[in-house]
């Protein structure tokens, strides 16, 4: 089977990006530009060192600004210039069409990649100071990087629309790219003050130690698979594939399991400047200090988790017709496949939740934290009137509702400021009070939450569209 036969996108755009003339001209420009960097070099003491991380540098930006504009613009440029409909009919499953946008729009950027390549082999060659081990150790943080910023653009791309917000979202590319080249700089230079001062600096990650800059590359690999994968599924639901209903479920509970692992073997900032000022490191955390990291931990991870609910909210607008053949469809399976995103999405905050809260009463991991009932709770609540105002038919539902969400949080500290609201801060807010009882502190959000499900319920049922019949429900 030919390359045109197994990808066909990746052949088109190998064919309309790749011409000869445009190949040739990059090449000879990107090894020109090497060849004057190693004159002006001349005969300097480490111009081998110089000339292997300039080449370097030169070989990543294409990738990391040009390849990942070319990937956060290659879904929106098909819908701008009407080509989308017509691969939606072709035979094509989603991740062929994910691969071939993935490997096919930056394809020049990978060719001047590879272009300058010889430049970095000849500088470890010529040169003792740089060891073929190097050459592996200096490459693998920025592939990574670009490997995370190119799939997340994919993804970007993936969920942008026509108009003046999807050209605005074209643009974001060069900026994600700039800003990987940014992080990739001032990484570089972190893991080296690291390796100086605390050479034996680790990161836990479930028992598992990984060294600072291990620990970066696996995380920026597996989120990258994520972000690959999600463009996969949002391109899937255009060519009408079947949405499985685990992925982003799968998704929010990778991202617990991820936050939960972390733990720093000695605190980095504290050993960096114990050596600077040829001190001793700092002692471990006392158990009070240890159970207010593990708070803030959980605190932190279900708040993401919050925030990726939000969004997947806002992302997918599914309106009382949408309800109407949810609740119409027949079987478990089909049931589950054509639920609401955040609707699946919260059930996974809820059984994160509960799982962290049995573990935790039953002393096996975590500690106890009422922000486990809190934050369920009002996120529910948020998510329900979020619904409640695109079943009333606004043109500008979601707008709507983000704007009466900000006030339900802005407010009331606002009107209770003359009288010390923080000690009413729970009555708006999903925070654990001190001093208040277990089910005080859960009361008024949980009033909340059952009167803006009863609403948006009611609406639903009042909805001229819907027409929920006996039985229908599964």
């Amino acid at each position: 089977m030919t390359l045109a036969e197994r990808f066909p996108d990746l052949y088109r755009y190998l064919r309309s990006e790749a011409g000869p003339i445009r190949l040739i001209a990059g090449f000879f420009t990107a090894n020109f530009i090497c060849l004057c960097i190693f004159v002006a070099l001349g005969e300097m003491k480490e111009r081998w060192s110089i000339l292997f991380h300039s080449v370097l540098w030169l070989q990543m930006l294409p990738i990391l600004i040009f390849g990942t504009l070319r990937a956060t613009g290659s879904i929106f440029q098909e819908r701008a210039e009407r080509t989308w409909d017509f691969q939606r009919l072709t035979p094509l499953t989603s991740f062929e069409i994910t691969f071939g946008k993935l490997f096919g729009a930056p394809i020049f950027a990978y060719f001047l990649f590879f272009s300058m390549l010889p430049w970095t082999f000849l500088a470890a060659f010529a040169s003792p100071e740089i060891p073929w081990g190097m050459v592996y150790e200096k490459y693998r943080l920025p592939v990574a990087i670009a490997f995370f910023c190119l799939n997340l653009g994919l993804l970007v791309s993936a969920h942008s629309m026509e108009g003046k917000q999807g050209r605005f979202v074209n643009a974001s590319g060069a900026f994600i790219g700039l800003m990987a080249a940014l992080q990739w700089a001032s990484g570089g230079v972190l893991l080296q003050l690291m390796q100086k001062f605390s050479p034996n600096q680790t990161v836990s990650f479930w028992g598992i130690r990984f060294t600072h800059e291990g620990f970066t590359l696996f995380t920026l690999f597996s989120f990258g698979i994520w972000a690959f994968f999600g463009a996969k599924w949002r391109i899937g639901e255009d060519l009408l594939e079947r949405r499985p209903f685990w992925r982003f479920p799968a998704f929010l509970i990778f991202y617990a399991w991820y936050s939960l692992g972390i733990e720093a073997g000695v605190n980095p900032t504290g050993n960096l400047a114990a050596a600077m000022a040829n001190q001793p490191p700092p002692t471990p955390p006392t158990p009070e200090a240890a159970n207010l990291l593990a708070h803030a931990q959980i605190v932190l991870m279900l708040s993401y988790l919050a925030g990726f609910v939000y969004v997947a909210a806002f992302l997918w607008p599914e309106r009382a017709d949408y309800w109407r053949r949810w609740l119409r469809s027949r079987g478990l399976s089909s049931g589950l496949d054509q639920a609401p995103i955040w609707v699946l999405g919260y059930a996974a905050v809820l059984l994160t939740a509960a799982v962290l809260a049995a573990l935790s009463r039953l002393g096996i991991y975590g500690v106890w934290n009422r922000f486990l009932v809190l934050l369920p709770i009002f996120l529910g609540r948020d998510l329900f009137f979020l619904q409640w105002c695109r079943f009333t038919r606004s043109r500008r539902a979601d707008g709507m509702a983000l704007v009466y969400l900000t006030l339900a949080y802005a407010l009331p500290p606002l009107l209770l400021f003359p009288f010390h609201p923080e000690d009413k801060i729970y009555l708006f807010a999903p925070y654990p009070q001190p001093g208040t009882g277990f089910l005080l502190n859960i009361f008024p959000g949980l009033i909340q939450f059952v009167s803006v499900a009863a609403v948006a319920l009611f609406r639903l049922s009042r909805s001229p569209s819907v027409s929920i019949e006996r039985g229908d429900v599964p």
